[in-house]
C-alpha cells in the first residue's frame, strides 16, 4: 500500500463547480472567493504535513458525503450535483494560482470518486504520488 502524499477531511457539504457567468460585457466566476478560501485550507494542510507543491503524476481519491435527509434511506447519492462537477471544484481549488498541492490538474492520472449519504456531510481527499 502506498503512503498518501496528502490526506484531508473537511466536514462540510460538498460543493459543485458552477459555470462562469456573463455580466456587463465580461465573464466572472461566482465561486472565486469560496475557491480561494478552500485554497487556504489546502495550504494549511500542506504546511502541517511539511509538504511542498508537487510536479509528479498523482492518484486522487475523493469521497463526497452529503447530509442524509431523515426520509431518505439510500446509501448512495444519485441526484444532483453530478460527481464530476463536485470533483472539478476541489481539483481546481487544490491547483490554485501557481500551485498549492500540485501545479496543474493535468498531473492527475487516476481519479477514484464516490458520492454517498451520511448524517454528517464531508469531503475526504487522499492524494498519492506515482
Amino acid at each position: 500500500m502506498m503512503k498518501p502524499f496528502l490526506q484531508i477531511k473537511m466536514y462540510e457539504q460538498p460543493i459543485a463547480m458552477e459555470r462562469p457567468r456573463l455580466g456587463k460585457g465580461h465573464t466572472y466566476n461566482p465561486q472565486s472567493k469560496l475557491k480561494e478560501a478552500h485554497g487556504w485550507t489546502f495550504k494549511e494542510a500542506m504546511m502541517s504535513a511539511h509538504k511542498n507543491c508537487t510536479d509528479r503524476p498523482l492518484i486522487v481519491q475523493m469521497v463526497f458525503t452529503f447530509m442524509r435527509v431523515k426520509s431518505n434511506k439510500k446509501k448512495y447519492h444519485t441526484s444532483t450535483p453530478d460527481i464530476d462537477n463536485v470533483c472539478k471544484y476541489y481539483l481546481d481549488a487544490m491547483e490554485g494560482d501557481g500551485g498549492i498541492v500540485y501545479f496543474n490538474d493535468k498531473q492527475v492520472t487516476k481519479l477514484i470518486l464516490e458520492k454517498t449519504y451520511d448524517i454528517v456531510p464531508s469531503v475526504e481527499i487522499i492524494i498519492f504520488e506515482r
